[in-house]
């Protein structure tokens, strides 16, 4: 099949014959099951002015925040689940076949923009020319409910750390439960979920890195402290066949950040150059991941708990390091939250809602996630595991290859990375 082939996909209209910019609007793919619909998105970042886009700190800070979250708190809880051994090994294939899926994802995608450019290339419309209708269907349910997910583990996490820090360590024996302090957390990030477009995010995001690493250099510390005076706990196994299973959903979990890099990589000012910035985030990221996971489960052994931050001893500056970790989750809420609020809003009122129809949008959300918060609460380690096997496996690692398959035959191999 070739390109003149693949571009006759789209129907007279969709890209313009004149050298004028055509109007944004839905328009038809000829050749697919029920006319499909692409869309035509007025607040999507290929049309911002250059000035107006991010800058490559400003990419690397959303990056690092969109993979950063409270999935990497759960890593120690991961190698307790499959031993220090099988973990790092397990780690590092898993990381290194997910680097080549996300690299062949955007490399596939910037081909399919160069054969289509005015079209909104976000995961469903990739989804869509790429394999189909329903595929488009599939991967923006499965976008959905994995970023819904990850938002929710969010408020988990910053939900008990508000009870336990501020209520319970000022000697109070009753008063409002977690589920207050949940909804709480919930009502902070609403303001912060209304903004539109990711550039307007990118303070918060300089915020919340600053957040989550200090907070990670709490817990390396603690561990690396308890490393020291007491060393290697008991009981630490090299290998966990029976829970096995429980560390491979929390590691796919952990790479949280692949519904995000195609927003993120359209939000850049120099888009060509992202792949080589995922490249250098990702080893970063990776080294970090096997630092924190392996420390905290060697520090504590079968005594590492769903949230390593429960584990560590319950000093100021630990609950200190809580809240401003905390603080770094629900501004990367917003973030993370980012996909799901466009997808749920065109797909109930259209392209273009009004102001108040989009406010309902975003509020219901936001209160369905703080519902799941609510009831999962108490599962926190076992509810990223599920999120990771049934969600991020698919968007990770099928949706990419798929994708690649199809483009290949349109316009030959990709480069392997």
């Amino acid at each position: 099949m070739d390109q003149s082939h693949f571009g006759s996909q789209i129907t007279r209209g969709l890209v313009p014959s004149s050298g004028e910019f055509a109007p944004r609007r839905w328009d038809t793919v000829a050749g697919m099951e029920g006319s499909a619909m692409l869309d035509f998105d007025d607040d999507v970042d290929d049309f911002v002015a250059p000035e107006n886009k991010a800058t490559l700190l400003q990419a690397s800070a959303h990056l690092f925040k969109s993979f950063v979250g409270a999935g990497i708190l759960a890593l120690p809880f991961a190698f307790r689940e499959a031993g220090f051994l099988a973990g790092l090994l397990m780690l590092g294939a898993i990381s290194a076949l997910s680097l080549h899926c996300m690299a062949t994802l955007i490399q596939a995608k910037q081909r399919l923009q160069a054969l289509h450019p005015y079209i909104d290339f976000n995961f469903g419309n990739i989804a869509q020319l790429a394999i189909g209708p329903r595929a488009k269907s599939i991967v923006n349910t499965a976008v959905v409910a994995t970023q819904f997910g990850f938002c929710t583990s969010y408020l988990i996490f910053s939900g008990a750390t508000l009870h336990h820090v501020i209520w319970k360590s000022t000697g109070e024996k009753s008063g409002p439960g977690p589920e207050v302090s949940i909804l709480c957390c919930g009502l902070i990030v609403v303001p912060l979920c209304m903004l539109k477009t990711l550039k307007k995010l990118s303070v918060a995001a300089l915020i919340a890195d600053g957040a989550l690493v200090f907070g990670l250099g709490t817990v390396l510390y603690y561990t690396g402290t308890q490393l020291r005076d007491v060393g290697i706990a008991d009981k630490v196994d090299a290998v966990h066949w029976d829970t096995m299973g429980t560390f491979v959903g929390n590691l796919v979990y952990v790479f949280e950040g692949v519904g995000m890099i195609i927003p993120i990589e359209q939000s850049m000012q120099q888009p060509g150059a992202f792949v080589p910035l995922m490249v250098v985030v990702t080893i970063c990221l990776v080294m970090l991941f096997a630092t924190v996971g392996l420390a905290g489960y060697l520090a504590y052994g079968p005594m590492t708990c769903q949230m390593i931050t429960h584990s560590l001893p319950h000093t100021e500056v630990v609950a200190t390091m809580r809240v401003i970790y905390s603080l770094g989750l629900l501004l990367t809420y917003p973030i993370m939250m980012f996909p799901v609020l466009q997808i749920t809003e065109k797909t109930v009122f259209g392209l273009q809602p009004s102001t108040m129809q989009s406010a309902v949008v975003r509020g219901s959300v936001i209160f369905l996630s703080c519902g799941l918060a609510v009831i999962c609460r108490h599962f926190f380690g076992y509810l990223t595991s599920i999120i990771g096997a049934v969600g991020c496996t698919g968007l990770l690692f099928v949706f990419p290859c798929l994708v690649d398959l199809r483009v290949q035959q349109i316009s030959g191999p990709l480069p392997f990375f």
